[in-house]
């Protein structure tokens, strides 16, 4: 009897699909029944070829042999994964096997991950698409299962992969060779390594680097004053003044900032402004994989590569937390099936009321949790129905917060008072601003996470009216100094390379960079980790410095003209044209001989500064 055999992303995939199906019986790197035989992938089991494996003389880093542009791009199965590309090549040429079905992660990676096996191995078979971005529940699969789509049907989507993975290669190990051969001539013995993400996210260190170098000191002076009703009720008021259309409280003259401490102590200030109004926070969206390692950056002080180690080992080895590779932040319809279960299994290890609270409220609509349209081939990060056990600390301390999380977008919003008082005594503005909570909401939740979490109102103002007047006492005189930008950390550079838009005040460039970060989710901590490999950057506690070798990258790509590789706009371009790929295949060819053009050009000019210079 003919078998359809299923390729999936991941072992965990493959174990839910094959539940799914009632496919049982398991081998090792498979699972059969009588219908199905499912497979998985771990990831990338090949790549494209390294330049000595097109040419020998390609071995030799020379101006020579630049720049390498293969005339066919070829793969090879990585050492890691000749084992289970083996077994799925094996099944790929059988005759048992009457389709091939690709169940790899619906998005550009996923349909590459399957092409590259597919063509390495030379299958004919008919092969056909499931895809879904709904979250793999027994019903979800069942479903997709009878709405298989022709591969044919994806064939932009696969050649957009193709070139994504083929301009990451060219630009790649061509820069990379003439930017060294060209340091080389300045006794520099390092390999300068240039990458479309890495560099770029490079340039945010150094430029930021160059903020605080050029950055100086200077002093400021600020003044708080106690101020008494006639009740004898006390607050805080902070002088204030405006400088070009905006109120600071920096003075920045310091004879100026005594006489105003001399003109108003213990004098009368006339209340000018009443202002009250009732606010509300909602609870914040659930995790995706970047949000959570700038959370535990700021919390834990952990590494982009730490946390997705932690997170990844409670997805594979404890089972207890969903892929955690994710990029968004909402869930399906389908997930909505699933969330009383999932409480039920909480119910152990976490405060009943929030259960409860989450019960109640999961069913009802809400588009900042169930959102078909915000989702892709991953929902967001949410605990399973596997209740771990025999955590590490930090394991256990992420796991919670994903819990949490997960516990607070199903509550109410927190809600809260804000209210100013302003006044003037002799000509000059003072202003005090309280905060009073009417409830806590979601924020009683989160406070379980934070030691040093405050429930109490950050200052209760009196009930005074426009005209009436306070004293101002104890007016007390601070002096300050400006400090210098703050280095990226782990968690601001995240920031930074998912919003790369913040960093241009070119409009043209903004919109085209809003339409693209630096790098995935499941990219980024690799992305500084390499940084950190190839001796770009060093950490000081927290914070990320570049090294001279990063200072010297940048200087040479603007000497021989080249700094357009350092600018974010250079990937976000290449995701547009990715993006006309997927919709019209034909602009394929003319994606790869505007590749090839690039190429030279950057050779050309690096080679040519290098023989004159």
């Amino acid at each position: 009897m003919p078998h359809t055999l299923v390729i999936a992303e991941k072992p965990s995939a493959a174990r839910e699909i094959a539940a799914a199906l009632n496919v049982t019986k398991k081998f090792e790197g498979w699972i059969e029944s009588h219908d199905y035989i499912v497979t998985w992938a771990a990831g990338h089991l090949a790549t494209l070829k390294e330049p000595d494996e097109y040419k020998d003389e390609w071995k030799k880093w020379s101006f020579e042999t630049l720049p390498m542009l293969p005339e066919k791009y070829e793969l090879k199965v990585i050492d890691s994964g000749k084992k289970q590309f083996n077994i799925i090549k094996k099944f790929l040429i059988s005759k048992d096997i009457s389709k091939v079905v690709n169940a790899c992660d619906a998005g550009r990676e996923g349909e590459l991950i399957f092409d590259n096996i597919y063509r390495l191995s030379g299958s004919k078979i008919p092969a056909f698409r499931l895809w879904t971005s709904a979250a793999l529940t027994p019903e979800a699969i069942k479903r997709e299962f009878l709405n298989l789509k022709p591969i044919e049907e994806f064939h932009g989507l696969r050649l957009a992969a193709r070139a994504r993975a083929t301009a990451d290669w060219t630009i790649g190990m061509n820069a990379t060779r003439a930017v060294t051969l060209a340091a080389q001539k300045n006794g520099k013995r390092d390999v300068f390594s240039v990458g479309r993400v890495q560099t770029p996210t490079l340039q945010f260190l150094v430029e930021r680097e160059k903020e605080i170098q050029r950055f100086q000191s200077k002093p400021f002076w600020t003044i708080i004053a106690q101020c008494k009703t006639q009740k004898n009720e006390i607050f805080l008021s902070n002088y204030e003044h405006k400088i070009e259309n905006t109120f600071t409280n920096h003075i920045l003259n310091s004879n100026e900032a005594k006489k105003i401490v001399q003109d108003c102590q213990n004098k009368n200030a006339k209340i000018v402004k009443v202002d009250s109004k009732e606010n509300r926070l909602p609870p914040p969206l659930l995790f995706d994989l970047t949000e959570l390692q700038k959370e535990c950056n700021k919390r834990f002080a952990l590494t982009a590569n730490k946390t997705l180690e932690i997170a990844q080992s409670l997805y594979e080895k404890h089972k207890c937390i969903s892929y955690p590779r994710t990029e968004y932040r909402h869930l399906t319809e389908d997930n909505r099936k699933t969330i009383p279960t999932i409480l039920k299994s909480l119910s152990e290890s976490f405060e009943k009321k929030f259960l409860e609270n989450a019960l109640q409220n999961y069913s009802k609509p809400n588009k900042r949790i169930f959102d078909n349209s915000k989702v892709g081939d991953h929902h967001a990060l949410i605990p399973t129905t596997v209740l771990p056990k025999n955590l590490s600390d930090l394991e256990s301390k992420i796991y919670e917060m994903i819990v949490l999380r997960f516990l607070c977008v199903f509550s109410s919003d927190f809600e809260f008072y804000t209210s100013i008082l302003a006044s003037f005594c002799e000509n000059h503005l003072f202003v005090a601003r309280g905060k009073q909570i009417k409830s806590l909401g979601w924020k009683q939740i989160e406070k379980n996470l934070d030691e040093n979490f405050k429930t109490d109102d950050e200052q209760k103002l009196p009930n005074l009216n426009v005209g009436d007047f306070v004293v101002l006492e104890n007016l007390k005189l601070r002096e300050n100094k400006t400090k210098p930008p703050p280095r990226y950390n782990d968690s601001s550079l995240l920031s930074a390379m998912q919003n790369p838009a913040s960093k241009t005040e070119d409009k043209e460039e903004k919109d085209l960079l809003r339409s693209c970060g630096l790098g995935t989710p499941a990219t980024r901590a690799s992305i500084i980790k390499r940084l950190e490999d190839t001796k770009y950057i060093e950490r000081d506690k927290k914070n990320i410095k570049p090294t001279i070798k990063a200072f010297d990258l940048m200087e040479m790509l603007v000497k021989y003209n080249q700094k357009f590789l350092s600018n974010p706009v250079m990937t976000a371009e290449w995701e547009k044209n990715l993006q006309e790929i997927e919709k019209d295949p034909k602009k394929s060819l003319l994606f790869l001989e505007k590749l090839n053009f690039v190429t030279k050009e950057i050779v050309g000019n690096i080679k040519k500064d290098f023989i004159n210079g």
